[in-house]
């Protein structure tokens, strides 16, 4: 019987195994797909995330951050409207941070973390879980192979969590009645490091600065009637309404590669798990993904939830309870507020769009509020998980 088990193979899956292993205990992986590490990786990927500075510290501590070869840091983050002329810059330095983040591909992420979890030989079991049951001191999954016993079950599976199904838990959903596009798009001026987002009534359009000055990846929130015709639409007809609705900030613009949509939709489970069950990350809720806070809020769960297994039983209710606690109502905060700025740039009415721009060049004027901001945005609240301190701290503490 393994202390712990993870169902999942992604970053949060990953990350949740090493951290397991770090703290001491026999973890293993059921992943659904063999952990591939042949996958070749590309500076320039659509599929990107913005990583805070908790969560890089945990990269750190995990002794995989190094080997992301895909990770641009970016300083400023510009925000516009699309009805007036009001923006708000955040900078790195109000806040005595060296950057506000790092845009990482995706699958670099996870190659980096396969990497580490082969290299310290942690226990990956392949299949498909198609039942679970309660044992003796823990819990039992069956895949179409064999059967696996864990004290713990760590359920990240993903936001539609086949564990979440196997346990019955409902989740309160959003339909944002939206697609995002995303692509690799090249161009005329450079981003000089810098995260640039539109808010317009159909959604967010969002420019994150990948290595080259001259490219960014492109995350486009829209109607799903408009996401479907820009999708059809070929490359000239998509640059050209890029441009239009960019207003030629960054000058020419060039498509590069193919373009990926998916829609968009939050959640969140009614509850965290049953004891010695526990969901984390996109298991447990989504959020809109303009703030781009997803990833980061599932590698808090994780991080949070490795410190408190240290003080509970693996496979007792407290560890349920106290997680829960310390993690849900962070996150349901999170995903309303995600919605209420959505829904408060969709509006176009005239005396809101005047509102909205009074408010905005008042935010702009006051450095520590957009301090404040970006606080927020990299992660620091006033509890801080062991995995996100930085290492320099934990080795003189």
């Amino acid at each position: 019987m393994y202390d712990v088990m993870v169902l999942g193979d992604g970053v949060i899956a990953l990350s949740a195994a090493l951290a397991c292993h770090k703290k001491g205990y026999d973890v293993a992986v059921v992943s659904k797909h063999a952990l591939a590490s042949q996958y070749k990786v590309t500076t320039l990927d659509p599929k990107v995330c913005a990583i805070n500075r908790a969560s890089e510290n945990i990269f750190k501590q995990l002794d995989v951050w190094s080997a992301m070869q895909s990770k641009t840091y970016y300083d400023h983050v510009l925000i516009w409207d699309a009805f007036h002329g009001e923006d708000i810059l955040l900078n790195a330095a109000d806040c005595a941070e060296p950057d506000l983040g790092h845009i990482v591909a995706y699958e670099d992420m996870r190659q980096a973390l396969i990497k580490q979890v082969r290299k310290l030989k942690i226990k990956c079991h392949l299949g498909e879980p198609i039942h679970l049951d309660q044992i003796d001191h823990g819990w039992q999954i069956s895949t179409a192979k064999e059967k696996i016993l864990a004290k713990l079950i760590i359920g990240a599976d993903g936001g539609r969590s086949p564990l979440r199904h196997m346990l019955g838990i409902e989740s309160s959903v959003t339909d944002y009645a939206q697609n995002a596009i995303g692509a690799v798009i090249k161009h005329e001026s450079p981003h000089f490091n810098t995260a640039r987002q539109r808010f317009m009534p159909s959604g967010p359009l969002a420019l994150l600065p990948l290595n080259d000055l001259h490219h960014s990846a492109l995350v486009w929130s829209l109607d799903k009637l408009k996401a479907q015709r820009l999708m059809a639409a070929n490359q000239a007809q998509f640059e050209f309404e890029l441009m239009s609705h960019y207003q030629g900030r960054l000058g020419h613009m060039e498509l590069i590669g193919a373009r990926q949509t998916f829609p968009l939709h939050s959640h969140h489970a009614n509850t965290y798990g049953k004891p010695g069950v526990l969901l984390v990350g996109d298991a447990a809720h989504t959020v809109h993904p303009l703030a781009g806070q997803g990833l980061n809020l599932g590698l808090m769960d994780v991080a949070t939830l490795v410190d408190l297994m240290g003080n509970y039983p693996l496979n007792g209710s407290e560890l349920l309870q106290a997680y829960t606690h310390s993690q849900r109502g962070h996150n349901e905060r999170m995903r309303q507020a995600m919605t209420i700025c959505q829904t408060m740039f969709h509006v176009a009415h005239p005396l809101w769009v005047r509102c909205r721009g009074l408010g905005m060049r008042l935010i702009d004027g006051l450095t520590p509020i957009k301090r404040q901001i970006s606080l927020l945005a990299l992660g620091y609240q006033s509890n801080m998980p062991h995995l996100t301190q930085p290492l320099c701290y934990q080795e003189s503490s």
